[in-house]
């Protein structure tokens, strides 16, 4: 008679363990990135800073920006990316970088540039214009830098603006005699 030898099997897959694992990096990943408060951002202005020497000629603009952090901690800015449009229909896309950290509960001017190019004749000033785009930053916490830094979360925030013209630099007038 043959003698029957023992049967070996493979232990089972603890899956209320791991489905606990799975739950406790899905809570962790959570309170460090989900509840993470973008900065503020209003678009105040567009001003005219020069006049490129190129043909066609080209307009230097400064989109004017404040941005307020309502948190306790810094945030740290990385990258501004937007389109800027005129009613006449030029446009500029820009990428720019923002380096700069906002103090906790702090507001902060910014400006970041658009070149447009300009038309013969156009009274440039009285152009209305359209703003929009991201910000990306770096979300306080130790959980939200592991995964910015890892690239697995880059938070972003939208924004944008309008406005009826551009502002342009007063101009002293010069005096009777010809002399400033």
């Amino acid at each position: 008679m043959a003698a029957r030898l023992p049967t070996m099997t493979a232990p089972r897959p603890d899956r209320s363990r791991a489905l606990q694992c799975l739950m406790l990096g899905s809570a962790a990943t959570l309170t460090g990135c989900s509840f993470d408060t973008p900065p503020n951002i209003s678009v105040e202005e567009v001003k005219w800073v020069t006049r490129g020497e190129s043909t066609p000629p080209f307009i230097e603009l400064s989109v004017e920006m404040m941005l307020q952090n309502p948190t306790d901690e810094p945030i740290q800015l990385e990258t501004f990316e937007y389109t800027f449009r005129t009613d006449n229909g030029k446009q500029w896309k820009g990428v720019w970088s923002a380096l700069r950290t906002l103090p906790p509960r702090a507001s902060v001017p910014m400006q970041v540039p658009a070149i447009v190019e300009e038309l013969p004749g156009e009274d440039v000033q009285k152009t209305g214009w359209k703003v929009s785009g991201t910000i990306s930053y770096k979300a306080p916490g130790r959980w939200a830098q592991i995964l910015f830094d890892t690239g697995f979360r880059r938070p972003t925030h939208d924004f944008r603006g309008r406005g009826d013209q551009i502002e342009f630099p007063e101009v002293p007038a010069p005096t009777q005699d010809g002399q400033d």
